[in-house]
């Protein structure tokens, strides 16, 4: 039973820290090709990645607001290219991984 915690554990955390990576190069990407979508976005930051002109208070309000948007809404300037339209997949099926992944470790620990 400790073993497949344990696994499940670390496919969240694989997970979890892939997502966020991802949301970071869709971001950056928007920063260097969408510079005004960007700011109209509220300047967000990524998890790992943070340019000058973030305000701290501000940006990760804006970061946690768009991670939530790229779940369910495809932006039109991710849509045009493909390599962002990989990340923003990528992003959704790691996150449906975490959520799926959390809640097998309540089922496993409800038992």
């Amino acid at each position: 039973m400790a073993a497949i915690l344990w696994l499940i554990f670390m496919a969240i955390a694989l997970a979890i820290v892939y997502q966020m990576w991802l949301f970071d190069c869709l971001v950056r990407w928007e920063y260097e090709h969408r510079r005004e979508q960007w700011e109209r976005d509220g300047k967000p930051s990524g998890f790992y990645w943070r340019p000058k002109e973030c305000v701290f208070w501000l940006s990760n309000s804006a970061m946690h607001r768009l991670a939530w948007a790229f779940i369910f809404k495809t932006p039109d300037w991710v849509a045009e290219r493909p390599e962002c339209r990989r990340w923003l997949a990528l992003m959704r099926i790691t996150s449906l991984i975490g959520i799926l992944g959390i809640f097998s470790v309540i089922g496993v620990l409800i038992r």
